[in-house]
């Protein structure tokens, strides 16, 4: 199923901004659903074989000086698989809104600013024995965490995937006549 935008309020009320895994997970359905970018670019298959290539890293995130839009840089896409051209994908802040892509995505940097820059952009906390280590966010991590603040929303988690960011993104930008805007740099 699509999310809503009512939905993602409704889940917003269920997110621990407090924790760096918390942050991730919710940067990651924000920029996916306000970008409809895919799970392939907002996660990793495995948390140790990151495709630095199609996922996104910390170099693919620029905020303007007046911090109201992010750029987001996709490299790569099913209809970019050379990396010999990207797309650079606008976000803006949502005015007047509980949701806030463009804050959560700064808390996100600012929290995780001694990572390098080629580093993936959303990672969580995975406690290994007695130490807390910072790894990729997965495919599996991205859909468990829609599905258990679906539920903590009141929502079947079951009818809620990764796919339902893209998917509910793109509903609401049509049924708002938002038209989505590409740059496209190198290689066009």
């Amino acid at each position: 199923m699509p999310l809503t935008l009512q939905n993602l309020l409704d889940m917003s009320r269920h997110v621990v901004f407090g924790s760096l895994s918390e942050l991730a997970l919710w940067a990651a359905v924000l920029v996916g659903f306000f970008r409809q970018i895919r799970k392939d670019n907002l996660t990793v298959g495995k948390e140790d074989a990151c495709n630095s290539r199609a996922a996104l890293v910390r170099d693919d995130v620029i905020f303007t000086v007046d911090g109201e839009t992010v750029w987001i840089r996709v490299r790569y896409s099913k209809t970019i698989h050379s990396g010999k051209r990207f797309h650079w994908v606008p976000l803006r802040r949502v005015l007047g809104s509980a949701l806030f892509p463009v804050w959560v995505l700064r808390e996100l940097m600012s929290a995780t600013a001694s990572r390098a820059g080629d580093s993936p952009l959303f990672v969580v906390e995975k406690v290994v024995g007695k130490k807390v280590q910072v790894v990729p966010l997965t495919h599996a991590g991205l859909v468990r965490g829609i599905k258990r603040l679906a539920e903590a929303a009141g929502l079947r988690p079951e009818a809620y995937a990764g796919h339902s960011l893209r998917r509910g993104g793109a509903t609401a930008a049509k049924r708002l006549e938002v038209h989505t805007m590409y740059i496209k740099t190198q290689g066009d």
